[in-house]
């Protein structure tokens, strides 16, 4: 049985994966900004995670794409 037919990505298509900075899994193409859960880029399934992240920021007046220590650093919320 072919790679293709057992649905394992093709030589090609491994070259073009690229690895989840959040899950760790791989993913095609060029990924989504994880910011500000990490600054890495992130799959489409985690993007849904980095969205409420953001959106939890925003709700709080807060930057919404800086990462919890950059957070601290402006003196925005206090360390745990």
């Amino acid at each position: 049985m072919s790679r293709e037919a057992r649905g394992a990505p093709s030589p090609q298509q491994e070259l073009n994966m690229n690895k989840c900075s959040i899950c760790g899994e791989k993913y095609e193409g060029y990924g989504n900004n994880a910011r500000p859960i990490n600054d890495g880029v992130c799959c489409g399934s985690c993007n849904g995670k980095v969205l409420r992240a953001r959106l939890q920021r925003h709700d709080m007046g807060l930057p919404m794409l800086a990462l919890d220590h950059e957070l601290v650093e402006m003196k925005l919320v206090k360390s745990h």
